[in-house]
């Protein structure tokens, strides 16, 4: 009886160790395979990442440069006016520049020598009220250039022409001088006549 007792008690002993052996093996078992099934999770995780391709990057946006500040424009500086008196030479060379005859030129320097002393500048002429190198009055001189060139242009083909277009005739034709001197006297209008043509038989031997 106590031997069977024995056995059964071994038995007992035996069946609980080995249910408790195959628990602890179904527990690694399912350990392991957690396990693995998360290193699996992991590994697909870290595959789909690797697979997954990148994101196209934003088209950057081409930034378009400022313009540099302009320096400021400067208008050109106008070409101051020859005042004072001028060189008969080139008074006369500007005269036949422009189409007057020798005889002509010759005459008019000596007028406006007369006139002026050849400063297409001058405002002494009647106190202060006759200006240029012809000694023009307000009514007559609304525009006149200060420049030589153009003064000398303007006194020829605009002035002259409009004030008395038979005197510009006269000038433009030549001829002998004392038709010339009356065609300028009657244009100039002038009160006292003074060395005018004195100047201008000078001149004739110059140029």
């Amino acid at each position: 009886m106590k031997k069977l007792a024995i056995t059964l008690i071994a038995m007992t002993i035996f069946s609980i160790s080995w249910h408790n052996a195959q628990a602890q093996v179904e527990m690694n078992k399912n350990q392991q395979e957690s396990k693995v099934a998360s290193q699996t999770q992991e590994n697909n995780t870290r595959q789909a990442i690797a697979d997954t391709p990148p994101a196209p990057e934003t088209a950057k946006v081409a930034q378009t440069p400022e313009p540099e500040p302009k320096a400021p424009e400067i208008a050109p500086k106008q070409a101051e006016p020859q005042c004072g008196p001028a060189d008969p030479a080139q008074v006369f060379t500007i005269l036949r520049e422009i189409g007057v005859p020798r005889s002509s030129a010759i005459q008019l320097l000596g007028s406006w020598k007369s006139e002026s002393g050849l400063d297409p500048c001058q405002q002494r002429g009647d106190s202060g009220v006759a200006w240029g190198l012809n000694s023009w009055h307000p009514g007559r001189r609304g525009d006149m250039p200060f420049d030589l060139r153009a003064q000398i242009n303007w006194a020829v083909h605009t002035e002259m022409a409009r004030d008395c277009s038979s005197c510009y005739a006269t000038i433009m034709a030549g001829g002998d001088a004392w038709t010339i001197r009356s065609a300028i006297k009657k244009t100039t209008r002038w009160g006292v006549e003074g060395p005018r043509w004195l100047y201008a038989d000078q001149f004739a031997n110059i140029f």
